[in-house]
């Protein structure tokens, strides 16, 4: 799947609320696979409509075969971007690979000149 195609699945629909900040989670497991995904973010004018993320993310891990969670969380952080332009991003790839062992990757980013470290401290720490 090319970029464009994958970027055309995330579907947006208009922030209710564009006067105050607020936090979005959405979280997925993939199917047939150890890996947990969490989107986080602050939205800006766009939300992301919620019933697209769970057909997003099977076509993004079908053609992240062979790939580490790295470059699946930083492809999301890429799209979410492009297409939501959030205020803060977060994108957490949890992966059990058994023996008691885990793999955890956060790649987060923001605007600019955004800055809420209110809100942001209530979130839970990494």
């Amino acid at each position: 799947m090319d970029i464009f195609a994958r970027r055309a699945q995330l579907k947006t629909l208009n922030n209710p609320n564009k006067t105050i900040d607020y936090i979005i989670t959405l979280e997925t497991s993939i199917s047939q696979t150890p890996i947990t995904l969490t989107l986080r973010y602050i939205p800006d004018k766009v939300i992301l409509d919620s019933r697209c993320f769970n057909s997003y993310i099977t076509e993004v891990a079908a053609h992240q075969e062979d790939q580490h969670i790295e470059t699946l969380a930083a492809t999301m952080v890429e799209d979410f971007n492009n297409e939501l332009v959030t205020k803060w991003v977060q994108v957490t790839a949890y992966e059990d690979l058994g023996d008691s062992s885990k793999h955890n990757v956060v790649i987060e980013d923001k605007q600019p000149r955004w800055d809420n470290p209110h809100l942001l401290a209530r979130l839970s720490k990494i």
